[in-house]
C-alpha cells in the first residue's frame, strides 16, 4: 500500500512520537510511507530519521484553497492508496480535497485526544460522511466521539504502543547531569509529571496535592514552563517541597528524565492514551494518572498503576503517599507496568493492526471500483 499521514501538528507531544513510530513501522512491513507536515516541526525530524519520505505541507486553516489543492498534487502524484488525517486542520482539509477533486483513495482520520470540539450534529455528520473510517486511540476516545454524534460503527479503536528499541540507549551521564542540574540528592523522593503546557493537562492540581503530601519531595514539570497562575499553589507548599519546571526539552532528554523518577504523576484529563504513561511503564517507573481518558484503558488501578478522580487533590495525595510509603508496592506496580507496555501494548500490536485495517479499507474500496461508501454527495448515513 502507499499510505499518506498529514499531522499539521507536530511538536513536542506524544501524538507526535506515536506518529512517527506507526510510520516507521509499516515502511518497515514493506509499505510505502509518507508524511506531510510542516518543515522544520519535530515531526519533520522524526521522519526524515526513520527514513520514510517527508512532503513539505502547511495548512493554514480549514478553508485553506492551496493546501487542499496541494493534498490533491500529493495523492496524485504518488497514487496514494489510503489518506490518514491527525489533526484537526488536517481532518478538514483530507475530507474537501478527496470531495472536491473526487480523490481515489480511502481516507481516516485518527483522534489521539478526547474529543473536544463543539461542533454539533453537522461537524459529526461532516466527518462520519466525508471518511471511510475513524481510528480511535482508545475506547474512552471512541466513546467521547459517539457522543459527539460519530457513529459507533464508523469507529476502530487501536491503541497507541511504545518501542522497546528506543529505551536501549539511555545514557546514565546524561541523566547524572540532570540530577546535577536540579539539585537532586542520590535520596530525593521524585515525582515527574511529562506533559507540555495546557490547561487540560492540569499541571495545578499536582501543585494542589503537594499540601497534603507529608515527605518531602521535588517535583519536575518536563515539558512545561512556569505560569503564573501557578504562583500562589506553590508558595503554599514551597517550605515542604520543591517545584521545577523543565520547559520543553527534546524526546531522548525526557527519558532520561524518568531514571529520576520515584513515580510519575499525570493529572490530565485530554490524553487519548499517554505516550508518558507508556514510557513511565517501560522504564519501571510507577504510574499515578487521572481515571479519565484513555488513562482507564491503560492502568488497572492498584495493580500496574494508581488512579484518581479528576479534581479529588486527596485523593491524588493518597496516590503519592501510598507510594512514597509502600517500596514493596512501588516494586509490584513496577514490573506489571512493564508487562503492560511490552505486551499488551506493544508497538508491533499497533503497527499490525493498523496495517490489517488498512488492508481492509482499501480491499473494499477497490472492490468497489474506489467509489467509497461515505463520499459526502451520497445519501443516506455510515
Amino acid at each position: 500500500m502507499k499510505i499518506l499521514f498529514i499531522n499539521q501538528e507536530g511538536h513536542v507531544a506524544g501524538s507526535t512520537l506515536s506518529l512517527s513510530y506507526l510510520a516507521e513501522g509499516l515502511a518497515r512491513k514493506g509499505h510505502t510511507v509518507y508524511v506531510a507536515c510542516r518543515p522544520a516541526t519535530l515531526q519533520s525530524s522524526l521522519v526524515s530519521e526513520s527514513g520514510v519520505t517527508m512532503i513539505p505541507l502547511t495548512i493554514n486553516g480549514a478553508l485553506d484553497t492551496a493546501a487542499i489543492r496541494r493534498i490533491r498534487d500529493i495523492v496524485r502524484h504518488y497514487e496514494i492508496d489510503i489518506v490518514n488525517a491527525q489533526s484537526s486542520k488536517d481532518r478538514y482539509a483530507s475530507i474537501f480535497s478527496r470531495f472536491f477533486y473526487k480523490l481515489p483513495c480511502v481516507l481516516v482520520h485518527t483522534r489521539r485526544q478526547m474529543p473536544s470540539s463543539s461542533g454539533g450534529k453537522l461537524q459529526a455528520w461532516f466527518y462520519t460522511r466525508g471518511t471511510d473510517a475513524m481510528i480511535a486511540v482508545s475506547n474512552p476516545v471512541k466513546q467521547g466521539l459517539i457522543e459527539k454524534g460519530i457513529p459507533a460503527g464508523h469507529i476502530h479503536v487501536i491503541h497507541n504502543g511504545t518501542p522497546r528499541g528506543k529505551y536501549s540507549a539511555l545514557d546514565s551521564s546524561v541523566t547524572d547531569k540532570l540530577r546535577e542540574r536540579h539539585r537532586l540528592s542520590s535520596h530525593a523522593k521524585v515525582i515527574g509529571c511529562v506533559a507540555r503546557s495546557s490547561r487540560r493537562k492540569h499541571h495545578l492540581q499536582l501543585v494542589r496535592a503537594l499540601q497534603y503530601v507529608r515527605e518531602p519531595v521535588v517535583v519536575l514539570f518536563v515539558g512545561a514552563d512556569m505560569r503564573p497562575e501557578y504562583a500562589k499553589a506553590i508558595r503554599a507548599i514551597e517550605h515542604q517541597h520543591t517545584v521545577h519546571f523543565c520547559g520543553i526539552v527534546p524526546p531522548v532528554e525526557s527519558l532520561h528524565y524518568f531514571k529520576l523518577f520515584t513515580m510519575l504523576v499525570l493529572p490530565s484529563t485530554m490524553e487519548g492514551l499517554s505516550q508518558s504513561v507508556l514510557e513511565a511503564m517501560a522504564l519501571g517507573v510507577p504510574a499515578v494518572a487521572t481515571a479519565s481518558g484513555g488513562n482507564i484503558d491503560l492502568i488497572r488501578d492498584g495493580e500496574n498503576g494508581l488512579l484518581f478522580r479528576n479534581r479529588d487533590i486527596q485523593g491524588l495525595a493518597h496516590c503519592i503517599e501510598r507510594l512514597l510509603g509502600d517500596k514493596s508496592l512501588r516494586t509490584t506496580i513496577a514490573a506489571q507496568g512493564k508487562q503492560t507496555a511490552f505486551v499488551e501494548f506493544s508497538i508491533a500490536h499497533t503497527i499490525r493492526r493498523h496495517d490489517q485495517f488498512f488492508r481492509s479499507l482499501v480491499e473494499r474500496a477497490s472492490a468497489k471500483g474506489w467509489n467509497t461508501p461515505n463520499a459526502l454527495s451520497e445519501p443516506g448515513g455510515a
